[in-house]
Order: structure tokens, then C-alpha cells, then sequence
């Protein structure tokens, strides 16, 4: 394999570490986070039922930025400034110093992690230096970058590949954990403002200026999260392979479709950023549900593309295959999981309408009442994948 002058990685994790060093020194010399809102805002209004649409993102969390403080994160950005420069002069340190880049770019979220940008920018180009000489789009960084736009060769690499497997389980416990952190830690602030009992004072710190309360608690949905997703990816990856293979009549295999499928969920990852934006309160649940069916949706259309790569079918075959075999996903996670880790009892259903958060207030489920729609939604899904030809042999 021809190697790559380590220029790119070495760019990426230096504007990275730039961007996250200007979004700290700006907190060094403000003593607090940076705010990006829409408008201004009476603080009165901003917890209002009545209040009208307003939003505001915060480039760091009051509370752990103040003071003192700021001086460690400006340290994890000049280790992260450093560790690129060594890399383009000693690239033989690779694995190290991307290791470094990574870990102190993700350490630098507390301090808005260079206004989210920089901390991608870092974090990618570190995953591109622990991987190199390995071209940039192969690496597993790359392979996210190439699913979340939607590049379909990507998934000729995913099927051929040995190692694939390894990395799309990988790619199931990371996502999971990145949405899992972001839907509960976001549903608990969120909480925390749709309390009766929480001070006023609190509810706006958390809405105007940039405060995030964290409890051990939050971490109860991404272990949640990753304690079953490999066995929902195993049943999804189990009813694609039945609807690919024995109806459709393709010639591909489980493994295959299931590292397509791992790699789809790349999108959802992005519901990590949820904490760092709040809505007045009216839009505090429609935040949240806007950023789900995006993800969602996306996820969606990755997975659509990838299995016509996989089954080697046409893209209507492929989106039918999609639409069916979701939906006897969607009927198995009601049944089993939703059931299992649903709702606790007490939680309000007039809270958030995220999604099953055990023990975290603010959460309900998705459902489709009564039982009749549901039948009735399943007979359309059918009848649509008939007319896209996925009961007709390949």
C-alpha cells in the first residue's frame, strides 16, 4: 500500500485543537461559557408555557469551566496542540499521539470542545493518525464519514472486508453510548426544568446561561442503551437476512448484512450534542423529537443504500426491504423491549416524548394506539414493499 504524507490527519487534529483553544481562552477571558441563542429572551419568558420559540447553544457548561478550572482544559488543548505538531515531525509516534488527540479532545467537552467543531475536526484527524499510513478513508473514522454522507462505496469495503465485523460491533457499543449520554443527560436537565419543585433559579440557570446538572443517573441510559443493543442489532441484521436472502434471493450472508446495518446507525450518534442545546420551555420536548426523527431518518436512508449495495438489488427492492423489515423490528422492540424498559411508573406522559429512559424523569415511549392503527399501518408497509418488488425474486 502506497503511504500517505500524514498531512491530513495532521491539519484536521491541528484546526481542531486551534478551534478548542479559542473556545477556552474566550472562557478564560469572559469567566464564563460561550452563548450562541437566537434572540434575546426576558428571563421571565424562557419558562413560560406561553413563551415563544427561542433557543440558545452553549459552548461549554457553567459549573465546570469557572475560575481555576479553565487552566485544565487550557492544558488538555495545548496537549492536544502539541501531540499533532509531534506527529507531522515524528509520525513514527502515531499510535500515541492520536490516542492522546482523542482522549483529550473528548476531555475538552466540558469546555464546549471547540465549539463542537473542533472537537470532530480532533477527533477525526487523531483516529486518521492512529491508523496511518492507512489512507484516510479507510480508516474506521473514515468509514463514519463516508456512511453519514450517504457514499455508497463505502459498503463494497464493509462487505469484503474480514476485519469489518470487529468494527461494526465496535461502531453498535459507540453509538450507543454517544446517543444513550446525550438523550439522558439532556431529559435529565430537561427534567430538572419541568419540576415543580426545582428553584426558578436553577430552571434558568440551565436554559439562559449554560448550566448542566449531572447525577449518576444519566448513566443508567447508555448502559441501558448498550446492554441490548447487540441483540437488537442481531434481530434486525436476523429479519433483513430473511427478507434479502429467502424472499428476495439474494446471495449474500448474515455477517455481511449485519456490518451494513452497524455502520447505518452512524447518524444516530449525533443525538450526543442534545445536551448542548435547550429551547424555552414550550420546545424543550420538540427539541429533542426534531433531533430524533433527523437522526432517525437519516439512519434510515444510510441503511436503505447500504442493503442495496449488500443484496445487489435495485433501490426501490432495497427501500421496501427497508420498510418491511422495520416494521417487524419496530412490532419486536414494542413487544420485547419497550416492555422490558419502559416507562416507570409515576413518570409524567406530559413530559418529554423521548424515549424509554429508566428512572430519569421527563420520558415516555413512542406507541401507535389503538391496536387497530398499528394493524392497519403494517398492512400499508406490506402492500407499499409488494409494489417495490420485494416478493419477486432477484
Amino acid at each position: 500500500m502506497k503511504e500517505e504524507k500524514p498531512t491530513k490527519a495532521f491539519l484536521l487534529s491541528c484546526l481542531g485543537a486551534v478551534l478548542i483553544l479559542i473556545n477556552e481562552l474566550i472562557i478564560a477571558l469572559n469567566g464564563a461559557p460561550v452563548i450562541v441563542s437566537s434572540g434575546s429572551i426576558a428571563p421571565e419568558q424562557v419558562l413560560s408555557s406561553e413563551a415563544p420559540l427561542w433557543w440558545r447553544i452553549s459552548f461549554g457548561f457553567r459549573g465546570f469551566v469557572e475560575g481555576a478550572l479553565i487552566i485544565l482544559w487550557l492544558i488538555f488543548a495545548a496537549i492536544v496542540l502539541f501531540s499533532a505538531l509531534m506527529f507531522y515531525i515524528r509520525p513514527i509516534k502515531r499510535k500515541t499521539l492520536g490516542t492522546l488527540i482523542i482522549v483529550f479532545s473528548i476531555l475538552s467537552i466540558p469546555a464546549g470542545g471547540g465549539f463542537i467543531i473542533g472537537l470532530i475536526l480532533a477527533i477525526f484527524g487523531g483516529g486518521m493518525m492512529y491508523e496511518w499510513p492507512k489512507p484516510a478513508r479507510q480508516t474506521f473514522l473514515g468509514k463514519f464519514v463516508r456512511v453519514a454522507r450517504l457514499d455508497s462505496k463505502v459498503y463494497s469495503s464493509l462487505i469484503e472486508e474480514l476485519k469489518a465485523l470487529k468494527q461494526a460491533a465496535f461502531t453498535i457499543i459507540l453509538v450507543n453510548i454517544l446517543s444513550g449520554l446525550g438523550i439522558g443527560w439532556y431529559s435529565f436537565n430537561a427534567g430538572k426544568i419541568l419540576d415543580a419543585t426545582t428553584p426558578i433559579s436553577t430552571s434558568m440557570r440551565i436554559t439562559l446561561f449554560g448550566d448542566i446538572l449531572w447525577d449518576q443517573q444519566i448513566l443508567v441510559l447508555p448502559i441501558t442503551f448498550v446492554g441490548i443493543a447487540v441483540i437488537k442489532w442481531i434481530i434486525l441484521s436476523g429479519i433483513m437476512y430473511i427478507i434479502g436472502v429467502k424472499i428476495i434471493g439474494s446471495k449474500s450472508e448474515f455477517e455481511k448484512i449485519g456490518r451494513v446495518i452497524a455502520f447505518a446507525y452512524v447518524p444516530i450518534s449525533l443525538q450526543f450534542f442534545m445536551p448542548f442545546m435547550f429551547t424555552s420551555k414550550p420546545n424543550l420536548a420538540g427539541w429533542p423529537l426534531v433531533l430524533f426523527s433527523v437522526t432517525n431518518l437519516w439512519m434510515i436512508l444510510a441503511l436503505v443504500i447500504g442493503l442495496k449495495q449488500c443484496l445487489d438489488v435495485s433501490l426501490g427492492k432495497s427501500l421496501g426491504a427497508v420498510f418491511i423489515g422495520g416494521s417487524i423490528y419496530w412490532l419486536t422492540n414494542q413487544l420485547v423491549f419497550v416492555k422490558a424498559f419502559g416507562t416507570p411508573s409515576g413518570t409524567s406522559s406530559s413530559a418529554l416524548p423521548i424515549f424509554p429512559v429508566p428512572q430519569l424523569p421527563g420520558a415516555i415511549q413512542f406507541s401507535i394506539e389503538p391496536p387497530e392503527l398499528v394493524f392497519m399501518f403494517i398492512s400499508v408497509i406490506i402492500i407499499f414493499a409488494v409494489l417495490l418488488g420485494v416478493f419477486t425474486k432477484h
